[in-house]
């Protein structure tokens, strides 16, 4: 039996992104969630988690977006003249590929942001990261690792979404994603290959899915796509990846200069949409024993 891990990412990023997330999380529709704690909406996030324990909360790792949590002058390869990080995984990539970024100088940022929780009282089901940085540079992975170590926590994300695609397309269903999607799957697969010292330390779901049809997806093909996942005829755990949210103004100056213009509004409102729909609701209600979060791997 497949069970089935429904999570949304960038809880704490923003009301608008939280308001979605509680709901999908009271409705039942979403099992899981990521706190990214330098996030406008940190603060609410973490008093509704407090609230909510049998929530799986995990922790969003960020060294890309707003402001960093430790002093910048602790961190400085891994944040612009302003002090705020680069707000943008291409800028971070080359940085790091050249040798710019300091390996040790993320695992502080990691300790800071992980002792956000702490100090709240709050223990992560597991680490993931934004945009999936916590994978795609060998300095990020390292941290990572070390993170892991230190603090106990051995669950993580790691992506493996084409063997999935690939059940998917002998069922029938063929699944067409953007050639940038489809490029990034590629490369976040092989940095998850790569990292096996990071592999081999944890533990996490044995497929992922929501890379390749991020922001693309339809009510009736992610019905379609629960139906034939929650039905396939061998154990296993999934986590499918969502990005709900309400549509709220990017245009913010503050708010722009900190996190930037990605957020896909549209996108995010759809996914919400769907997520609430009573046949999607309806669905998982049906296969309620087969949802679970990171908490129960």
């Amino acid at each position: 039996m497949i069970r089935l891990i429904l999570h949304a990412d960038d809880l704490g990023l923003h009301s608008a992104v939280n308001q979605a997330v509680f709901e999908g999380a009271e409705a039942g529709v979403l099992t899981s969630a990521s706190i990214m704690v330098n996030g406008r909406a940190a603060a609410e996030a973490l008093d509704w988690s407090k609230q909510n324990r049998g929530f799986g909360l995990g922790l969003h790792l960020n060294i890309l977006r707003g402001r960093p949590l430790s002093d910048p002058a602790d961190i400085p390869t891994l944040v612009d003249e302003n002090g705020l990080f680069l707000n943008s995984a291409f800028k971070l990539l080359i940085r790091g590929m050249r040798g710019r970024i300091s390996a040790e100088e993320v695992l502080i940022e990691y300790k800071r942001q992980l002792a956000c929780l702490s100090e709240q009282g709050v223990t992560p089901s597991h680490f993931d990261g934004e945009k999936h940085s916590h994978l795609f540079l060998p300095q990020t992975a390292w941290a990572t690792g070390r993170l892991m170590a230190e603090s106990g926590i051995n669950k993580l994300r790691l992506i493996n979404e084409t063997v999935l695609i690939n059940k998917m397309k002998k069922k029938g269903i063929y699944l067409k994603g953007s050639v940038t999607q489809k490029l990034k799957l590629i490369f976040l697969e092989s940095r998850t290959k790569r990292l096996s010292t990071v592999s081999k330390s944890c533990q996490g779901p044995d497929y992922t899915f929501g890379v390749l049809l991020s922001g693309r997806v339809s009510k009736a093909e992610t019905k379609r796509l629960l139906e034939v996942l929650l039905l396939l005829p061998e154990n296993g755990t999934v986590e499918w990846m969502f990005h709900p949210g309400y549509p709220f103004a990017d245009d913010e100056p503050d708010f722009t200069r900190e996190f930037g213009r990605f957020f896909l509004k549209d996108a995010r409102d759809q996914e919400r949409n769907i997520l609430q729909s009573p046949e999607i609701r309806g669905l998982l209600q049906e296969h309620r024993q087969q949802l679970i979060s990171y908490s129960e791997l």
